[in-house]
């Protein structure tokens, strides 16, 4: 009588391993755009620190950032959009 060994641990670490890699793909990410809208309002109080009479400028500060960020994802879209054809 023969008894079949079934490996499993291919199985088990399978899972950890996937998310060890989503976790590798998505921290730098999460990571950099909490610093750069952590950083933003650090930005505005040291031109304000700066300029003490120049006032009403925040929003240029905003709006350049919003841009960016949307150029950045239209770039993005565009690129891989190219690359998938």
């Amino acid at each position: 009588m023969q008894t079949s060994v079934v490996n499993l641990s291919y199985h088990h670490r399978a899972p950890t391993t996937q998310l060890r890699r989503y976790l590798y793909i998505c921290f730098p990410d999460v990571s950099m755009a909490v610093t750069a809208q952590s950083m933003l309002p650090d930005v505005v109080d040291d031109f304000r620190l700066i300029n003490p009479y120049s006032k009403g400028h925040e929003a240029i500060f905003y709006s350049f950032y919003v841009f960016f960020i949307k150029l950045a994802a239209g770039i993005t879209l565009g690129v891989s959009t190219l690359c998938l054809e």
